[in-house]
């Protein structure tokens, strides 16, 4: 008797795969950073360690002072215009404020998985966009595309006027917009209703939540109530169709 083979399931993605792509793009950056920065950086050192050296000279060494202040001449000033000039510029620093949103938002949403919920990380589309949290639903009817939005200012505000988040004084143009894109191409490919949000990190948002346009913002500390709020039952089968789908549709992020 001929036994056909057991179809073997997707691998469930690791909370460490979010944010890999912010995070890679962030140490592309700082590398294209050191290499200017190197410039002027390198000239910069040597210059200071020889001032600091010649400075030292000047200083006599007596048991009140043995030697202490021309140590700290000689690699103190060096390390203070170094300091200066290899400064990680604000769009690197932001990169890595996304990435590390990212893996706690994939934190927070892991104990889903046991109770029925598929969960991917850090996906690529046919544009090579990238998917910050596809979450799946038990039924396999529908899903979330959770996208993290991290913002350094803690006493910040989140608002949303129209398609436009603002947050203090920082207005995130096109991220509504976008968003709500990438979730019709998420409807698009895996063949059910997806419905976007934003997990907010650092921000107040009033209430907790905020519910647009065919957006809804959160707190990222309500973030899996809101999920689960959604009444559904758990249907292994549909859902094995569907992360098998995904699973296909949406190729994981290369390194």
């Amino acid at each position: 008797m001929q036994h056909l083979p057991v179809p073997v399931p997707p691998v469930p993605d690791s909370i460490f795969d979010a944010g890999n792509s912010a995070f890679d793009r962030a140490h592309t950056l700082r590398q294209q950073e050191i290499r200017r920065q190197h410039r002027r950086g390198i000239p910069g050192v040597i210059a200071a360690a020889g001032l600091g050296y010649l400075l030292a000279l000047l200083i006599p060494v007596t048991p009140a002072n043995p030697g202490l202040l021309a140590a700290v001449l000689i690699l103190g000033l060096p390390a203070a215009v170094a300091h200066r000039a290899y400064r990680t510029g604000p769009e690197v620093r932001r990169l890595r404020d996304d990435a590390g949103g990212e893996l706690i938002t994939a934190c927070l949403l892991n104990p889903l998985t046991q109770h029925g919920w598929y969960l991917l990380h850090d996906r690529r589309t046919e544009a090579d966009s990238n998917l910050n949290h596809v979450c799946l639903l038990p039924d396999g009817t529908a899903a979330f595309y959770i996208a993290s939005q991290t913002f350094t200012n803690r006493r910040s505000v989140v608002r949303l006027d129209g398609d436009t988040l603002c947050c203090g004084g920082r207005v995130c143009g096109s991220t509504v917009t976008g968003i709500k894109r990438e979730a019709r191409y998420l409807s698009t490919a895996l063949g059910v209703p997806v419905t976007p949000v934003i997990a907010v990190h650092g921000a107040t948002v009033p209430g907790g939540r905020i519910r647009g346009e065919g957006i809804t913002i959160v707190s990222a500390a309500l973030l899996v109530p809101e999920l689960t709020s959604v009444l559904h039952r758990t249907v292994p089968a549909a859902a094995d169709q569907l992360t098998r789908r995904a699973a296909t549709a949406l190729p994981r992020h290369t390194r």
